[in-house]
């Protein structure tokens, strides 16, 4: 079992929920990058809302493949911003 928790932060200005989510897709990526080997796209990961609004991390494309994220056990993502700043939070359990 193997825990990983990253968190990944930005300067946002007026732009704070898409540097959220910059900050979340660079968390996932800095996360699971010992597991991608091929060349990523940013368009291969996204961050969505489940029906209560709470973001949940995609994977689509390339990504979508690879046997250890299709399996992983755990996944939790949060996304924060105050101000001129922007923070993500990406804990997965493979």
């Amino acid at each position: 079992m193997k825990k990983l928790n990253i968190v990944s932060h930005v300067e946002c200005g007026k732009y704070q929920s898409y540097a959220a989510r910059f900050a979340a897709k660079e968390a996932m990526y800095k996360a699971l990058s010992s597991y991608i080997k091929d060349d990523y796209n940013y368009k291969d990961y996204e961050v969505i809302k489940n029906e209560k609004g709470k973001p949940i991390a995609k994977f689509n494309g390339k990504l979508a493949e690879i046997d250890e994220l299709k399996n992983l056990k755990y996944c939790d993502l949060s996304l924060s911003h105050e101000g001129e700043y922007a923070i993500a939070t990406f804990v997965a359990e493979m």
